[in-house]
């Protein structure tokens, strides 16, 4: 999407997965920017979601419930980024992390998003995404885009889609 003047900034809802047994080892981050009229596309994905489920799981669907959350998903709109951090070593996930995050924020500066947010995770863990941030101003690699650390939250059909995604 193409910036439209310094005070055009959009959001986007970001979230990772790790391939730990598949060949190279990944580390994967999603972005997702949803137009301002994505709400009843959304409402579509928590119809989908099977009642039993508390959150919606892509590993945890049957293949006729993963038909049903695709379909809800085309009628959302919205655009998404996928980094893949590549070869990951399980025992430092976090520099995979750290790779995925750096270009994906690059990316998304570029396209006019200022503000990614991400799942919480852990204190210390949300700490070295921020400390990550300012070392990328630091060195210049991007400028104004900052990130928010939000509660995983059961009823978040935005993070259910980056799940879907990756």
């Amino acid at each position: 999407m193409p910036r439209q003047g310094d005070d055009y900034k959009l959001t986007a809802w970001g979230n990772e997965s790790m391939r730990q047994n598949a060949n190279p080892q990944m580390y994967l981050m999603c972005a997702t920017v949803f137009d301002e009229d994505a709400d009843e596309g959304l409402d579509g994905l928590v119809r989908a979601k099977p009642r039993a489920m508390r959150k919606l799981h892509w590993r945890d669907l049957r293949e006729p419930e993963k038909a049903r959350v695709v379909e809800a998903m085309a009628e959302i709109p919205q655009w998404s980024t996928v980094v893949v951090a590549t070869p990951l070593n399980g025992a430092r996930q976090e520099r995979g992390r750290r790779k995925a995050l750096e270009v994906l924020l690059q990316k998304l500066e570029a396209d006019g998003v200022g503000l990614l947010n991400l799942e919480s995770r852990w204190r210390q863990e949300d700490k070295s995404d921020l400390d990550m941030v300012f070392a990328l101003q630091n060195r210049r690699l991007i400028k104004s885009i900052r990130i928010r650390h939000v509660k995983s939250d059961e009823l978040e059909p935005r993070l259910w889609m980056l799940d879907q995604v990756l």
